[in-house]
């Protein structure tokens, strides 16, 4: 019996020296439509108000019969999830705008945390430059993108923020998407060039993928990524709703 267990702390010892030297796994964004309610990511970001209460409104997202992106994730997670958006809200609430908040997940989710990430409101900008809006927004994707990789995610699926009820037009909210994951493609999550000092826990987190259900953000999210990321649009939606574009960097 003992002999057995030092065979097996040897062998667990040998295989994470011999994966000290692999390269890590390349970065990759991609563009998928479906429920993200059902991501298998290992972290999923909802668009919350700053009271961390849900957001299930009418004319937002429509997940099948459910209010919105939000509300299909509440639904998915349950009593657990409430009441763990509950314990942040008590802590944290009001919260402000391009602030995200990590939570264990529940219910039927396949994730491991909900990252409560709020949006700013576009009408607070109205009268902004164009420019000026789609940095407010993009703060907000940059830090769920920075939360989950602070929680030790290895995979993020995030929902079109501010293309909803926060009233950002979707051309506005891609490129607030997309230029949070072209600068993560190109730094750490916690905004340091890749090799920094204090990056090393961003690098665990390997993809991002944006899960896409209202047709018309699906219709103009494609150039968006292509406009950001520099990659043509090799959308393949035909029968496989949660597969679409992918790009890819090293990491």
């Amino acid at each position: 019996m003992v002999v057995g267990r030092r065979c097996s702390m040897l062998a667990t010892q040998l295989l994470g020296l011999l994966g000290r030297g692999r390269p890590p796994a390349p970065r990759a964004v991609r563009l998928l439509r479906g429920d993200i309610a059902l991501s298998r990511a290992e972290a999923i970001a909802v668009s919350a108000n700053p009271s961390l209460e849900g957001t299930r409104r009418a004319n937002h997202w429509a997940f099948a019969g459910r209010a919105n992106a939000d509300g299909a994730v509440r639904a998915a997670g349950g009593e657990a999830l409430a009441a763990a958006a509950a314990r942040l809200a008590a802590a944290h609430a009001p919260v402000q705008p391009g602030t995200a908040l990590v939570s264990p997940a529940g219910g039927s989710l396949h994730a491991r945390w909900v990252v409560h990430c709020v949006a700013p409101d576009a009408t607070a900008l109205r009268g902004a430059p164009a420019g000026e809006r789609v940095a407010a927004l993009q703060r907000a994707y940059a830090a769920a993108i920075g939360a989950a990789a602070a929680a030790g995610a290895t995979s993020l699926a995030l929902p079109a923020m501010g293309a909803g009820i926060a009233g950002f037009d979707p051309t506005e909210a891609g490129a607030a998407a997309f230029g949070a994951a072209r600068a993560w493609l190109e730094c750490g999550a916690d905004g340091t060039r890749r090799g920094a000092a204090g990056a090393a826990r961003a690098q665990r987190l390997r993809t991002v993928e944006y899960v896409v259900w209202s047709d018309h953000v699906w219709a103009c999210w494609p150039a968006c990524a292509a406009r950001e990321l520099g990659a043509a649009d090799a959308r393949v939606a035909e029968k496989m709703p949660l597969v679409a574009s992918q790009w890819t960097a090293t990491g």
